[in-house]
């Protein structure tokens, strides 16, 4: 895999013109969790990352050297190029969350244009103590 892989995954998630997608990815081997935004001028469109996409990332982070290797990248689409930038495990605050860290990247990048995430499913629902008890 490569970074062109991970491009290609990338704009076919957003479906139209590439140029503007952004992708935010915590990787560390063990586990991967990123979001796919696309901005769309008055707004930012949210995106769930697919299968193809998660798997070109795993591949990327396996395939990378060991004293090479990020926790967080970002990787922006601009016109017909690409730029990623990366975070290394010493560099993050062990107390932050995916999401905080996650905003604040968003609001570097977007400012205050809002993000518009889809719709919860109908069949949602949060998970309360009598569901984790286990009686």
């Amino acid at each position: 895999m490569s970074f062109n892989s991970v491009g290609r995954c990338v704009a076919a998630i957003v479906g139209d013109e590439p140029d503007g997608a952004y992708l935010y990815v915590e990787c560390n081997g063990r586990s991967c969790g990123a979001g796919v935004f696309h901005d769309k001028g008055d707004s930012v469109a949210y995106f769930d990352p697919d299968h193809d996409l998660i798997a070109a990332l795993y591949a990327l982070w396996d395939a990378t050297e060991v004293d090479q290797k990020w926790e967080i990248m970002e990787y922006e689409i601009l016109g017909t190029a690409f730029d990623a930038r990366f975070e290394f495990s010493d560099e993050i605050d062990p107390e932050g969350t995916i999401h905080d860290r996650r905003e604040r990247a968003l609001r570097a990048l977007y400012g205050d244009k809002p993000v518009i995430y889809p719709p919860i499913d109908d069949d949602f629902r949060e998970l309360s103590e009598d569901d984790l008890s286990g009686d």
